[in-house]
């Protein structure tokens, strides 16, 4: 009987950790005029930039198509507590002068980070 508590306890916390970690869409799509081209290229020259915490490492491009991007932050240290990341997949459809954004968030702090993401591209672009 008193291996049960040790046992659903576990389980527990391993249904948290994974439910952290589980992909969130951040919003609809978000349109700029703007070709997807461009779209990207900012999206890859802020996030080489920008870190989702202090404790984390910038972004890097993890995968890369004409159509999309992923990025990847990891975190820093030696002994964190749980494997610590933030993927962002950024996708472009175009339609004539118009790009549709969308944005899948996962991991550590994902839809803030993802958010400032899109406010920079508003900054740069116009958003419709």
């Amino acid at each position: 009987m008193t291996k049960h508590p040790a046992r659903i306890g576990l389980i527990a916390l391993l249904i948290v950790l994974v439910a952290a970690c589980a992909p969130t869409v951040e919003r609809p799509a978000v349109e700029y005029r703007a070709s997807p081209a461009a779209l990207l290229a900012e999206i890859v020259d802020f996030g080489r930039d920008h870190q989702p915490t202090t404790s984390m490492t910038p972004f890097r491009v993890e995968n890369e198509s004409t159509t999309s991007v992923v990025l990847l932050s990891e975190v820093t240290g030696v002994f964190p507590i749980a494997p610590r990341y933030t993927r962002l997949t950024f996708s472009v459809v175009q339609r004539g002068d118009v790009s549709s954004l969308s944005v899948i968030a996962t991991g550590h702090n994902a839809s803030d980070t993802a958010e400032r993401f899109l406010l920079h591209l508003a900054s740069v672009f116009q958003r419709l």
